[in-house]
């Protein structure tokens, strides 16, 4: 799969078989939403940014963005950030098979629950991992840095691998000067 932000609409045409991402932090209304929504054929990728400290953040209700959700079959995936635990993912189940819960791995806790988190995922295993934010996470606690790859990222994709579960990271950022 190839996720790229909903900001590059803005300045190039995206291929049909690219995941459009669009961060609800920056999205400034549900009318903006559905418009959005609805001006593209493609599949979209719907990033809910909970527990987020830095501004802004998500202000959309489940009850509001429940019939946003089910009434557009391009809504594909829905990603939940900062996942540290099954709890936080449950409510999101009762869209059953689509949108597809996508938990964003973004912490030290989130890599040790990663079994207890994959658990309650009942359709298409995918994650996604926040490298900045998990090497923030390490910093906070008191990790080395160091230890990104070799006590984190690498195990968190071996245990990917091991148990068919997609893994979408960054893969190089866009910059320009339009």
């Amino acid at each position: 799969m190839i996720l790229v932000s909903n900001n590059l609409r803005n300045y190039m045409r995206m291929p049909d078989h690219y995941v459009i991402r669009v961060n609800l932090a920056w999205t400034f209304s549900l009318e903006d939403l559905v418009e959005n929504l609805n001006s593209h054929p493609n599949d979209f990728f719907i990033d809910i940014p909970s527990g987020r400290t830095k501004p802004p953040s998500n202000k959309y209700s489940l009850e509001k963005l429940y019939p946003i959700f089910t009434e557009r079959p391009n809504v594909r995936y829905l990603g939940i950030s900062n996942v540290e635990k099954s709890s936080q993912i449950v409510n999101w189940q009762l869209f059953g098979a689509r949108p597809i819960l996508v938990p964003k791995i973004e912490s030290i806790a989130g890599v040790e629950n990663i079994d207890e988190i994959m658990s309650v995922i009942k359709t298409e295993k995918i994650i996604m991992i926040d490298h900045d934010d998990l090497h923030t996470s390490l910093i906070n606690n008191g990790v080395s840095p160091s230890k990104l790859y070799s006590d984190y990222i690498d195990p968190l994709l071996e245990y990917c691998d091991d148990n068919n579960i997609a893994a979408l990271r960054t893969r190089g950022i866009v910059f320009s000067d339009e």
